[in-house]
């Protein structure tokens, strides 16, 4: 047996020499046999061994360099042994023009070899969120994550991709920091590649109408080659900022006066803000304000888009008058008092009086006339707070008595409003019964002691309907004292002239 060293362009030579070798042996025994080993191993030794032949390094082509929103994009490899790390990233800066949302897509990718542990990732900023959306095949992936200071990255394992599997969709989306005017995002898809070493995979690209996205192709861990793809006539598109316009109804009438604007703005405006010049305003495209005081106004509109903002101010454009002064809900509590017979008003002596004053420019005065029950002409009243004026009642003569009874006076009482002069009335009414008349016959006698005695001891037919009125010792409580009071006053004791 004899073991024979192959070694490239020597093979035939080789051969040649053992074929003799064995007719050698045949003829002249183990001298040749020996001779002929000698010459094969001189022969093997002496050959040159073949050189490894060294492979071109991957390469990648990417076209065409220019396509509108939604056509094909073409990336062709060469040379991509298996077992390489592929990743293949699009990145573009997007115009929002207006918009908060956006999403860039590719579509119908259909993969000619195995992409093994692939998984795709996003990253898009300033965002307040974003997301994932793909489909692989019959696998849908849907997924998203809120910005970390506008920033929003993600990453999604999709398992081994096999040959010939179609990616119908893979887009990165989401929502936009207010007041962006582009988003810079990037998609990625990547994994461990087994197939052919020549390839060329297509997809669309959509979500970018003018402007530009950049493909990057990147074998274990190192790129190979990029390409810019203009989309588009390659600038995005951003409108002209807004000619800000505005109109309102009505332009003047008196408070509470309800105005609506409206925004004719030019320019097709996404956002607005209004002042309505009386510290107030508004985010809304055509507000509804409410005016409470009187006053001229200055309105101001601002209009923005993605293009810029632009503002206009009409001065004193609303005017609004002060709502007629009105006084309402006169009362007196309580309605019925005895007459102040000293001139100091004791405990029972007086009644408040109360009124609801509303319009005007709010800076008014507001008084009462007591002359009827012999006191001022004007007593003035105090601002409670909100709408409510009061003041102390008391009355230096009786209500006019017919009839067997006292008469209601009325007490009328009047606004003025210092911006205008304008004036408003109301009346309140009022029973005075002269003091000590608990039988209100119109007198103070004798017979009005017996009677509160009588009331006093339950008898029937003795009611005093103003127990104020039979309290002349001014103490506030109506006893058999008052009734020996009021029969000494009317006797003339000294020390007894004066009810309480």
């Amino acid at each position: 047996m004899f073991l024979l060293i192959d070694r490239g362009q020597n093979a035939p030579i080789m051969r040649g020499i053992a074929n003799a070798c064995v007719k050698i042996t045949r003829l002249t025994g183990v001298f040749a046999l020996m001779l002929c080993m000698g010459l094969l191993t001189q022969g093997a030794l002496a050959v040159e061994p073949t050189p490894t032949p060294v492979l071109d390094p991957p390469s990648v082509t990417v076209s065409p360099e220019q396509i509108t929103a939604g056509e094909t994009v073409t990336i062709s490899l060469e040379n991509l042994p298996d077992a390489s790390q592929l990743a293949i990233r699009i990145s573009s800066t997007v115009a929002l023009c207006g918009e908060e949302t956006f999403a860039l897509k590719a579509t119908n990718l259909r993969v000619p070899f195995s992409l093994d542990s692939s998984r795709v990732s996003i990253q898009a900023e300033p965002v307040t969120e974003a997301g994932i959306q793909a489909r692989i095949g019959w696998l849908p992936i849907s997924l998203k994550t809120d910005g970390d200071d506008g920033v929003a990255r993600l990453t999604q394992g999709t398992g081994d991709i096999s040959s010939g599997t179609t990616i119908s969709l893979l887009s990165v989306f989401g929502t936009a920091v207010p007041g962006a005017e582009s988003v810079d995002l990037f998609l990625d898809i990547s994994g461990v590649k087994y197939g052919a070493e020549d390839s060329s995979l297509s997809f669309g690209l959509e979500g970018v109408a003018n402007g530009s996205a950049v493909l990057r192709v990147s074998v274990n861990g190192s790129e190979i080659g990029s390409q810019e793809i203009i989309i588009g006539d390659g600038a995005p598109v951003f409108p002209e900022a807004p000619a800000a316009a505005f109109c309102a109804s009505p332009e003047n009438g008196t408070a509470p006066l309800t105005v609506s604007f409206t925004d004719t703005s030019t320019g097709s405006p996404t956002s607005w803000i209004w002042d309505f010049g009386d510290g107030t305003g508004s985010s809304e495209q055509h507000p509804v304000h409410t005016y409470t005081a009187q006053g001229t106004y200055t309105i101001s509109l601002a209009a923005s888009n993605a293009g810029g903002s632009n503002s206009t101010t009409r001065s004193n454009y609303i005017t609004v008058a002060a709502p007629p002064l009105f006084l309402s809900a006169p009362a007196l509590t309580p309605a019925r008092i005895p007459t102040d017979s000293d001139g100091v008003p004791g405990v029972g002596e007086t009644a408040t009086l109360s009124v609801n004053l509303t319009g005007g420019s709010g800076d008014a005065d507001v008084a009462v006339d007591l002359s009827p029950l012999g006191g001022s002409v004007a007593v003035p009243m105090v601002w409670e707070g909100g709408d409510r004026w009061t003041t102390s009642v008391s009355a230096g003569q009786p209500s006019p008595h017919a009839g067997g009874a006292y008469s209601p006076v009325d007490l009328v009482v009047t606004a003025t409003d210092r911006g205008s002069g304008a004036t408003a009335s109301v009346a309140a009414s009022l029973v005075a019964v002269r003091n000590g008349d608990v039988n209100e016959d119109g007198r103070v006698t004798l017979y009005d002691a017996t009677y509160i005695g009588r009331s006093l001891v339950g008898l029937p037919g003795y009611t005093v309907s103003t127990p104020a009125v039979g309290d002349v010792t001014g103490d506030g409580v109506l006893t058999l004292a008052d009734a020996m009071y009021l029969a000494k006053h009317l006797l003339g004791v000294p020390g007894f002239e004066v009810l309480r």
